[in-house]
């Protein structure tokens, strides 16, 4: 005999939002591995810290898109327990354990669209898989085989996911390391967005609290040619 992964039906329609929100959560995490290198400045615990969330943001991944595949929530309590935990320890780090958090991320920002938007998917994930969870149990087979859901409620379902996952997601890209030098829409490529893209310095990274980082803030010299 083989033993099979825990999953949870539900609905269908709800394992499609509920893969979608994980997906999102998947993709702010991937996206926040560069701003962990940059603020890391290479220090070794910012280098486990980044493996951790690059392993995190793929485990996601890779979870969205086998739900989605096998139309039913995989693993429903570990993923409850891991998207609290991240979602806490990351509270944790920004509140009362602060000095630590600078001496793993020395060139730390305050909180950003980002966090709150990559906490606020994973909640919603969490929340998610609990609904699905409880609508299987609650769930009665019928008499002769599952009831085939209707292309309407599942592309209504898509539409409800992709709209919130968008919502927060958009945002919180635009936030991350990625986002602060990504090109405007509509200005990629023409004179003028080069021309303003030469001249303005790259943004710098703000510091949590410069007092107890014990270092001056970064003074970036650009010279002309």
């Amino acid at each position: 005999m083989t033993s099979q992964a825990p999953t949870s039906s539900g609905t269908p329609s709800g394992v499609v939002v509920t893969a979608l929100l994980g997906l999102g959560a998947a993709m702010l995490l991937l996206a926040a591995v560069p701003g962990i290198a940059r603020d890391g400045e290479g220090t070794t615990a910012s280098v486990v810290l980044l493996a951790l969330v690059l392993v995190l943001g793929l485990a996601a991944l890779t979870w969205s898109l086998a739900s989605l595949r096998r139309g039913a929530v995989l693993l429903p309590r570990a993923v409850v327990a891991s998207t609290f935990a991240t979602t806490a320890l990351g509270v944790v780090a920004y509140t009362v354990a602060q000095p630590v958090l600078l001496l793993v991320l020395p060139g730390v920002r305050l909180p950003g669209a980002d966090d709150y938007a990559t906490a606020a998917l994973l909640l919603l994930t969490a929340f998610g898989v609990v609904l699905v969870a409880r609508g299987g149990a609650a769930a009665e087979p019928a008499a002769d085989g599952p009831a085939r859901p209707r292309a309407g409620r599942r592309l209504l379902a898509l539409a409800a996911g992709a709209a919130v996952v968008g919502a927060l997601v958009t945002p919180g890209l635009a936030a991350s390391a990625a986002g602060d030098y990504a090109v405007p829409h509509g200005e990629h490529g023409s004179p003028a967005a080069e021309a303003e893209a030469a001249a303005t310095p790259r943004p710098q990274a703000s510091y949590l609290d410069p007092a107890r980082s014990g270092r001056p803030p970064v003074v970036q010299v650009h010279g002309g040619h």
